[in-house]
Parts: structure tokens; sequence; C-alpha cells
């Protein structure tokens, strides 16, 4: 994983002024590790690259979601195996229920 380099944010996400500023920082980290070759993101991850408690990144996620930031699918294998898949959206969108 490359520590040097940039991470682009649309100014909307940004300015977004329902958005709290947790919910806007956890999403310029997740967008950092976006597209990082044989780099598998998880909440755990997230969790050691910030340095605030899981309860702060849980509500932070929720938000994200909530307003349509993250999108978040899932299904489930043969097997009962889970698969979630999320997408980080620059515009908001409607929240994905599933």
């Amino acid at each position: 994983m490359s520590a040097t380099g940039y991470t682009t944010i649309y100014n909307e996400v940004l300015r977004d002024s329902t958005l709290s500023l947790d919910a806007k920082g956890l999403f310029a980290v997740i967008k950092s590790f976006v597209g990082l070759p044989g780099f598998a993101l998880s909440k755990r991850r997230l969790g050691y690259a910030c340095s605030d408690s899981g309860y702060l990144l849980n509500a932070a996620w929720k938000e994200l979601k909530q307003k349509g930031y993250l999108q978040h699918y899932f299904s489930q294998s043969e097997n009962g195996a889970f698969c979630h898949v999320y997408n980080l959206m620059q515009h908001p969108s409607a929240p994905v229920e599933f």
C-alpha cells in the first residue's frame, strides 16, 4: 500500500451541510483506499486507519449509508456465506434497502 499520492473528493460531499464532519472524514479515508491494487478494504481495516472509537466509526458509516453516499449490497452463496459489496458514491443517491 502506498502512503504517497493524493485523493480527489468532489466538493459536493465536503459542502453537504447535512453530512457530519465525522462522516465527511470517513468518506475521505475510504476514498483514499479505493483503487489500491491487491487491497481489500474492510471495516476492521478502517478502524486501524481511524483514531476514533468503533462506535463513532459505525455512526459515521451508518450516516454515509443513510445519506446515500455509501451503498451496500450483499448476496448469499449456496454454502450460506455472505458477500458484501459497497459502492462509494460521489453524489448522494437514494439509500439502498437490502
